[in-house]
């Protein structure tokens, strides 16, 4: 049974809490468990990601905001504590979706590298950074498309190698594949990359492929990485959705 879930900013869980058999006057809680810095690619103290199941906890240095509270250290998130016994009937499905595996996408499926790096001291998404009308061939699909995009956490200039939850708008996708990485990172024990994402993360030298079937509406969208540092600077760009 998994007792941990990673989750980086912007990402979502449902949880099911059954206490029935819990006795009156017993306590738990929910904890975002301690990580190594190294695990989330946090370099020079700058900012970075919570604990397995949190977002950002700020950081110190010239790149994040001062917290009393260091980063990977454990932090109790919520405690319960059981006060009276209830009746309760309800029982958790045994199966939650109908939600059928990913397909393999088809040979033909268009394939784009998108590398999340760091240069001139702006974070970027295939060497672009945001600008309000800006959009490339690359970033141009057709209404209704599935397309296959290769996210790689490549890093960049000084070393800097660091964890980027990318959220796309207006479509939701499902993880093809995770490859590369380092498979000690603790982080990696919590991922779940199962049904349907708005949201992925990408960890330090990993490569996420995900499979997105565009919206069927023409228009502007934005993908970005949610960690807001990142994204203020620059690591946020259009895609364009045209008509068939």
């Amino acid at each position: 049974m998994q007792r941990c879930l990673t989750l980086g900013p912007a990402q979502r869980a449902d949880l099911w809490l059954d206490l029935s058999q819990r006795s009156v006057g017993s306590t738990f809680e929910l904890r975002s468990e301690a990580f190594e810095l190294s695990d989330a690619g946090l370099v020079m103290g700058g900012p970075g990601m919570g604990g397995r199941g949190m977002g950002m906890r700020g950081g110190g240095g010239a790149m994040g905001g001062g917290s009393s509270l260091p980063l990977g250290a454990a932090i109790s998130l919520l405690g319960i504590r059981v006060a009276t016994r209830e009746s309760f009937r309800a029982r958790l499905p045994q199966r939650l979706s109908s939600l059928t595996p990913a397909p393999d996408p088809p040979a033909d499926t268009p394939i784009r590298g998108v590398p999340l790096t760091f240069q001139r001291m702006q974070w970027s998404l295939d060497g672009r950074v945001f600008d309000m009308d800006d959009v490339a061939d690359e970033e141009t699909v057709v209404a209704g498309s599935t397309h296959l995009w290769d996210l790689t956490n490549g890093g960049g200039m000084m070393g800097m190698r660091m964890a980027h939850p990318i959220h796309l708008h207006g479509r939701q996708f499902r993880v093809v594949s995770r490859t590369g990485g380092r498979p000690a990172n603790t982080l990696r024990e919590g991922l779940v990359d199962s049904g349907l994402l708005d949201t992925v993360l990408v960890l330090p030298d990993e490569t996420v492929r995900i499979a997105v079937t565009f919206t069927t509406h023409p228009g502007l969208y934005l993908y970005h990485c949610h960690i807001l540092e990142h994204e203020d600077m620059g690591m946020m760009r259009n895609f364009k959705v045209t008509p068939p």
